[in-house]
């Protein structure tokens, strides 16, 4: 960075991954340029250090940490502090404004010559018709640094936006950016793309750093929540961005949709709002009896199955960190634990800004293992380093594969000392499994910023496919659209050769569907079997946090007992187990390895790309209707208290 913004014009983009100190980075850089050049004297005199506003105070905080009893810094807080600027300049070089104050007063800002300016979070400028880009070009600085770990979000046009904004006319025309890149039938990054941007992945780090492991978890949908989605999925009147919000919330829980259809009011695109006959609808509630002021747990699978995870790391003794898009869902699930005795703290956009900080101090320094963090993606999912929990759980995803790769990351990062679980909760069958089949085909551009990753084997989602929002009776329809023939075994592609072994693979079939129907027929999956322990007293113990489903409702507070697997299902588990050792040698050690062992298997496979189609078959497929990949999921995951009512699939990343 110093050898390209030592002369000027210039400029660069630092779009190292998330969490490898592009801030640290960027404070070094400036620091030296403000007092050092190749000559002995100072490159630059003021600084322009534009951010958004939640991470104003995160960088004052590193500012003031790396540069210890010196300011060097004033952030503005109002339009006189800019006309005062120049006045104290040569003491307080750095200049630190928010995207909307420097919106707002981008004329007091053309009248300062400053010699860098740097946008953190500079993705934010995509767009050649961006209003605030163009605002922001109109500023005569020479030289400009943009931070992003995700440059590259949606399409080419965006990505040469920002570089276009980097250094102006020197990609020449949006048109002749594309034709420079595109070549016969790979892709080849352009010279002057290499020369401006600069980007390390987390490989560099990965050895210093604790092991990190990824989960996708697919959950069942409840009953209510089927006949729901069904009911929305066949309202014609909607507009497509009214119905996806509606069964993308549903997915969360129907109390998140309920009061839209009881009014029969939605808010569309344009932020109108329109009346809707939800008649159907709202009768497949009334069959249900649904009471949003005394919702189930267990009204959504996902939501049952959140209360299972979190309750098995709390008994990991690990803290935990809950991320989803929306307010209300967050509004619920505080609701949730905070019933049960947890310690929440929260992050969203109403948050104070200068509350921020101190609210992720108190988080990562406290021991408590009932704490839980909930954090918002869309406020919340940049700057925040939460290393204080060793588990993240992404309740919703994003169409936009940055949001949830910047959430996810919070954990993994900097000072963190434990190994790290990140898992991200999907409904089987829904809207959910198509935004994650979307991430996986628009990470494929990734292909523009790392060249060497081009696999023509790799198979692809179809369009079709993905713009079919009906509800798909299914395991995981992921999994199947993949081509993956591990029947949910949790083999490798290069390991399924075991499983023709004598005549194993119609064993194996049939290993599949005699359990699932003896699932099917147990007892164990009766919604209406009592499955609470504990009876809550005036102070917190830990029998109260002993496995739950409950009443949202504060007045109704009944406490049911458990049995984490009746006798029903312990024959059904003690079958499988004979079954067991009919299977192949080979198989029954791949459902026995450990994650050490599964990680050192596939070492060799440690820099090909993360989210691609290719990575995906790579990863290990469980499905909970086979007892032994169960059991072996329980046992190795810290998913101890999962169980295949709630959940029916799960991916592990090695």
């Amino acid at each position: 960075m110093y050898d390209k913004l030592k002369n000027s014009p210039s400029g660069v983009i630092l779009a190292d991954d998330m969490g490898l100190g592009k801030t640290i980075q960027t404070i070094a850089l400036i620091y030296t340029l403000l007092n050092n050049g190749p000559d002995g004297k100072p490159i630059l005199k003021k600084v322009l250090l534009i951010v958004p506003t939640s991470l104003i105070q995160n960088w004052i905080v590193e500012l003031n940490k790396w540069i210890e009893g010196k300011t060097i810094y004033q952030p503005v807080e109002s339009a006189s502090e800019i006309d005062n600027y120049v006045s104290f300049a040569h003491r307080l070089p750095i200049l630190i404004i928010s995207y909307g104050m420097a919106w707002r007063h981008i004329e007091r800002l053309e009248k300062i010559r400053f010699d860098l300016m740097v946008c953190d979070e500079a993705h934010q400028l995509k767009g050649n018709d961006s209003k605030l880009r163009k605002k922001l070009s109109s500023l005569d600085i020479s030289r400009k640094l943009l931070l992003s770990g995700t440059p590259l979000q949606n399409d080419v046009e965006e990505f040469y936006s920002i570089l276009d904004f980097a250094r102006p006319t020197v990609f020449g025309s949006l048109a002749e950016f594309k034709a420079q890149i595109q070549e016969k039938e790979g892709i080849e990054m352009p010279e002057l793309v290499d020369e401006t941007l600069l980007r390390r992945k987390t490989d560099v780090i990965k050895e210093f750093m604790p092991q990190k492991t990824e989960y996708i978890i697919f959950c069942k949908p409840s009953e209510i929540q089927q006949h729901v989605y069904e009911a929305i999925s066949d309202v014609m009147t909607l507009e497509a961005f009214s119905q996806i919000d509606l069964l993308k919330k549903l997915c969360n829980h129907p109390a998140l949709v309920y009061k839209s259809v009881h009014e029969g009011e939605i808010k569309e695109r344009t932020g109108q709002k329109k009346f809707v006959n939800f008649a159907g609808v709202l009768s497949k509630f009334e069959s249900f009896k649904f009471d949003p002021l005394n919702c189930q747990t267990t009204d959504s699978g996902k939501l049952a199955a959140l209360l299972e995870m979190v309750m098995s790391f709390y008994e990991l003794g690990e803290k935990t960190v809950i991320a989803s898009s929306y307010t209300k869902t967050l509004d619920l699930l505080e609701e949730l634990f905070s019933f049960i005795h947890f310690k929440i703290s929260r992050l969203d956009g109403q948050t104070p800004n200068h509350e921020r900080q101190k609210i992720v101090e108190k988080f990562n320094s406290s021991k408590n293992r009932q704490n839980l963090f909930l954090l918002s993606t869309k406020a919340g999912g940049i700057g925040l380093n939460l290393t204080g929990a060793s588990r993240l759980i992404l309740f919703d995803s994003s169409w936009n594969p940055a949001i949830d790769l910047q959430a996810m990351a919070r954990i993994w990062r900097e000072g963190q000392q434990k190994k790290c679980h990140i898992y991200r909760l999907i409904t089987s069958g829904t809207i959910e499994e198509k935004i994650l089949q979307r991430q996986i085909m628009k990470t494929g551009l990734t292909s523009l910023l790392e060249p060497d990753f081009v696999d023509a084997d790799v198979p692809e989602f179809i369009d079709e496919e993905m713009q079919d929002f009906t509800l798909v009776e299914t395991e995981c329809e992921t999994h199947t659209l993949i081509g993956c023939e591990c029947r949910g075994s949790g083999a490798l592609p290069d390991e399924l050769d075991a499983l023709e072994n004598e005549n194993h693979g119609e064993m194996f079939e049939e290993e599949i569907n005699d359990t699932s129907l003896r699932l099917e027929e147990s007892s164990f999956l009766d919604e209406s079997k009592p499955c609470i322990v504990g009876i809550p007293g005036s102070e917190h113990d830990d029998s109260v946090l002993d496995g739950y489903k409950m009443d949202l409702n504060e007045s109704s507070r009944s406490y049911l007992e458990q049995s984490i697997l009746d006798d029903s299902v312990r024959e059904i588990y003690e079958r499988g187990e004979k079954r067991k050792k009919k299977m192949t040698k080979q198989i029954e050690e791949d459902l026995a390895i450990s994650s050490e062992a599964a990680i050192k298997l596939d070492s060799s496979r440690k820099n090909e790309k993360h989210a691609s189609m290719a990575e995906l078959l790579r990863w290990r497929h469980y499905s909970t209707a086979i007892p032994q990949a169960l059991a072996y999921v329980k046992t190795n995951t810290g998913l101890s208290r999962i169980e295949p009512k709630h959940v029916s699939f799960i991916m592990l990343a090695i």
